[in-house]
């Protein structure tokens, strides 16, 4: 009877080895002709004649005797299952693969059935790997007896793919693993998805091998591990490798293994002395920390240039010609992930198509990039085909992050709506989140690589490719809207106000600002919490216009202003359909907009629309309110420079008593009020009482809000014309050098203010016959005149021409060495 059951079993595993050969020859056949096996077949070659030579080893077995009932009852279930599983793909080959005599409309049928099987097959392969890590199993374990005798069992060699002819060396990398493994049994290497790993443990493998040509080499994964545990605890087995690939979700460490026999989690089933050495590699270190030796994980670095171009060059056709200039471009744009350089090299290989090209496509913002980045090409260095694109590569990883820790999948997917540099832990962390919570999650964005935080302690920051993949991750899952909301609330509350104080911020957060805006997300929630935001970024505009006046580059004339008139626009519309015209929101845009007009020197339309605001304001705030004294304050502003002193004076004292009975002297706004009443006297030629307001405003100034402040900047501007105009030249002259230094250090040569200020001081030192320091002066600012034209800046241009005038009858002069320039030939000074 038990001679029927071994011919039985003996008979089972034969038909199943002959019908897997059968589908192995079917597909070499194919290939043979075609040269073209679809991706998700490509694994069927590797993965199933290794699953006939571990049949081959336990029919060997069974024929001998060696195989006890015992091993028989437990191997037959695996087998039938094995053989259902081989059945199912020998169908889907019927279904997919084209034969002679199909039609080119079969052809692609089949082409694009053999899409909708892509999953089904890369299941029954993963079923195949489980059932060859069975037969493994029984085929070097001791449980192969006869009798209480042991029987020496065949070499295990359970290596993924060949050794990698092209494997860049990573030599700190290996040393560094083959010695944790050589002092403490355990290694652990940890990095992103797609840095190359796999391939690192792939090759220490061989160099093991090499080192130890009789030792057992096992490679498995986590829910095969069960079915050698028994193997590895004994000490009679010899040395052995047991890599343990993909150990990626932190929570199976203490889960139970599916087995009857062997129900611990999986720090339980790895042996803690052992004559071998375990190697797992995982994208979380903190699965590298519990599994091998805390403080011990290698962590896998992206390639430097070096390396990468390496590899890169090592995947190009020697025809197929590039310079080392474009590899090293290509490569940092890839960010030195070796994944990502292998597939573009398959990629301009396939396609035949230059770096250059490849490079250009990749620069580009949109689908183009995302649809390159998802290109899974065949990499035989892999042992998941499944995820050869990078896109898809990463996608594990989020699905893992998704799984183990929601928070953490949260804060990535808002991080992905951001700017790569600079995202500040206060848009990723909620209000009633505790500190301990949040930096938990980031931890888990940290172990897997994916996040990296500034050395500031309070930023992140994350790569660009893993950007664009967590952004084609989210529209899978149809997130993506709701991401980009939560981006524009978050920062249309948290932007600063835009005034001078909170420039540095503003600065910061501007590139956030610009990507947050650049979509336009239909829904009324969002268009006002997009005029919030455009509002301030207009705010923030408005003082840069004013304070910084102009950019550095002279051709950039005016560019400030322009920016913050459209973006008021914007708000304004925004604001009006979704606030109503009277809205406190409405009307402060309409107050930015009418600064805008002032700003570009329209002042008819500045003064039209701050009327029509101070108006509403009065409406519907109230004349204390404060934004109606801001209204009142800005229309003086606009009358005072059109020459419409009485009116401007009525509204700028009235704006400046009501501040006074809400605040205290001392407050900002009372003294921005102090600052246009003063101005108001000087171009009113009242020098003798501007002199003594701004003299008291300055030290005023300089205690509440600092020397840098845009008010203490402007009262030094205007306080040394008034000493001027008082016949004090000596006096002026020491604070005009002193504001202009001043000037020159916080706003730079070019600004508005610093050009008024130097051709004051050149004025002045004519004045008192200092020719040639006066002349140095006027060729500064004759020296902006190719940059500028009347009607860009008509303010500026006028000076320059005045400046241009001034010096030619200083240079006339000089050469004539004459004795004096009459009083009433001098130009009037100039003021703001």
């Amino acid at each position: 009877m038990e001679a029927i059951a071994v011919v039985s079993f003996v008979s089972a595993i034969a038909g199943l080895i002959d019908f897997s050969s059968k589908v192995v020859k079917r597909l070499d056949d194919f290939q043979s002709s075609t040269h073209d096996i679809p991706q998700s077949l490509q694994h069927v070659k590797t993965i199933l004649p290794t699953t006939i030579n571990g049949l081959e080893r336990i029919k060997i077995g069974a024929r001998a005797g060696t195989v006890d009932s015992e091993a028989q009852k437990a191997l037959l279930p695996a087998i039938e299952g094995c053989g259902n599983r081989v059945r199912r793909l020998e169908e889907i080959l019927a279904e997919v693969l084209p034969v002679k005599d199909d039609s080119s409309w079969d052809k692609v049928k089949k082409a694009l059935r053999s899409l909708s099987t892509d999953k089904e097959v890369q299941d029954l392969l993963k079923e195949l790997d489980r059932y060859l890590a069975n037969f493994t199993f029984h085929t070097t374990s001791s449980v192969i007896t006869v009798g209480t005798l042991p029987i020496p069992v065949q070499q295990a060699i359970m290596i993924p793919k060949k050794r990698d002819p092209n494997f860049v060396d990573r030599t700190n990398i290996l040393r560094e693993v083959e010695s944790n493994l050589r002092d403490y049994g355990r290694a652990a290497i940890a990095g992103i998805g797609g840095v190359g790993k796999t391939q690192i443990a792939i090759e220490y493998c061989y160099r093991f091998l090499n080192d130890c040509p009789k030792a057992n080499i096992f490679w498995a994964h986590t829910d095969t591990l069960h079915l050698l545990h028994q193997w590895l605890k004994d000490d009679l087995n010899g040395n052995w490798l047991f890599v343990l690939d993909n150990v990626d979700d932190i929570n199976i460490l203490e889960e139970r293994m599916p087995s009857q026999f062997f129900p611990a989690g999986i720090n339980q089933l790895l042996p803690q002395r052992a004559p071998g050495a375990i190697l797992v590699t995982t994208r979380d270190k903190r699965v590298g920390e519990r599994l091998a030796i805390r403080g011990k994980t290698t962590t896998v670095p992206a390639m430097n240039t070096a390396e990468g171009s390496q590899l890169f060059s090592s995947y190009l056709p020697a025809a197929l010609s590039t310079s080392d200039l474009s590899i090293e471009q290509l490569v940092d744009a890839l960010e030195h992930l070796p994944l990502a350089i292998t597939q573009a090299a398959a990629y301009i290989t396939e396609n035949n198509i230059s770096v250059g090209e490849y490079l250009s496509i990749l620069q580009e913002k949109g689908a183009e990039v995302l649809d390159l980045l998802n290109e899974s090409l065949s990499d035989d260095r892999r042992s998941n085909p499944e995820s050869n694109s990078v896109i898809k590569t990463w996608k594990l990883s989020f699905d893992c992050i998704t799984k183990q820790d929601p928070r953490a999948a949260e804060i990535l997917s808002l991080m992905a709506m951001f700017d790569l540099q600079g995202i500040p832990a206060t848009f990723l962390r909620h209000d009633d989140e505790s500190r301990l919570v949040f930096m938990r999650s980031i931890s888990t964005l940290h172990s897997f690589s994916l996040v990296a935080k500034a050395t500031d302690g309070e930023t992140y920051s994350m790569h660009r490719i893993v950007q664009l993949s967590v952004q084609a991750w989210l529209e899978l899952q149809n997130t993506t809207f709701r991401w980009r909301k939560e981006a524009l609330f978050t920062l249309a509350k948290l932007f600063p106000s835009g005034d001078y104080e909170t420039w540095r911020a503003c600065e910061a957060l501007l590139p956030h600002t610009r990507i947050v805006l650049s979509h336009e997300l239909q829904s009324s929630d969002c268009a006002t919490k997009r005029a919030e935001l455009l509002q301030k970024l207009a705010w923030f505009d408005r003082s840069q216009v004013v304070i910084k006046g102009l950019r550095p580059k002279p051709k950039k004339l005016g560019k400030l202003s322009r920016l913050f008139k459209e973006t008021m626009r914007r708000c304004l519309t925004l604001h009006e359909q979704v606030l109503g015209s009277s809205h406190p929101g409405t009307l402060r845009s309409m107050d930015c907009l009418a600064w805008a007009w002032y700003l570009q020197e329209r002042y008819d339309e500045a003064e039209s629309l701050a009327r029509e605001t101070l108006t509403g304001r009065e409406q519907t705030l109230g004349s204390n309110h404060p934004d109606t004294l801001e209204s009142m304050n800005s229309l003086g502003i606009i009358l005072g420079i059109k020459g419409s002193f009485d009116e401007a004076e009525i509204l700028c004292k009235a704006s400046f008593v009501l501040r006074l009975q809400l605040w205290s002297p001392d407050h900002p706004d009372v003294l921005a009020s102090q600052v246009n009443l003063a101005d108001l006297l000087c171009d009113r030629g009242n020098y003798e009482d501007a002199e003594q307001q701004f003299r008291l405003l300055f030290e005023s100034l300089r205690r509440v809000s600092g020397n840098w402040h845009q008010n203490t900047l402007h009262t030094m501007h205007q306080w040394p014309c008034c000493i001027d105009h008082k016949g004090r030249q000596d006096e002026a002259i020491d604070l005009y050098r002193l504001t202009l230094s001043f000037e020159e250090t916080s706003l730079g040569r070019e600004h508005l203010n610093t050009i008024i200020t130097r051709a004051n001081l050149a004025l002045a030192l004519e004045k008192i016959r200092n020719y040639e320091e006066a002349a140095e002066h006027f060729r500064i600012i004759v020296a902006l005149k190719a940059d500028y034209t009347e009607s860009s800046h008509p303010r500026l241009y006028k000076i320059i021409v005045d400046a241009e005038e001034n010096l030619g009858l200083i240079e006339r002069r000089l050469s004539r060495v004459e004795a004096e320039y009459g009083d009433d030939d001098y130009p009037t000074y100039y003021s703001n």
